[in-house]
């Protein structure tokens, strides 16, 4: 492997790391956005604060599916 397509293969998994915490961000605050007229969003960022990317995609799923 050259070193050029080394660089681009790290690139590659840099851009994916950034999107996907771009995404995890995004349902988090969709998330919080449906509970926020309900509950204390404080309460649920402390919550959602320890969340692991896989339970978030969990709830996101869930929460759509009830809409």
């Amino acid at each position: 492997m050259s070193q050029k397509e080394e660089d681009d293969a790290y690139r590659a998994i840099g851009r994916y790391i950034v999107e996907f915490s771009g995404l995890i961000a995004a349902m988090r605050t969709s998330i919080e956005a449906q509970f926020f007229f309900h509950d204390d969003p404080d309460a649920i960022r402390l919550v959602l604060g320890g969340a692991l990317a896989d339970q978030i995609t969990n709830i996101f799923s869930r929460s759509a599916s009830v809409l």
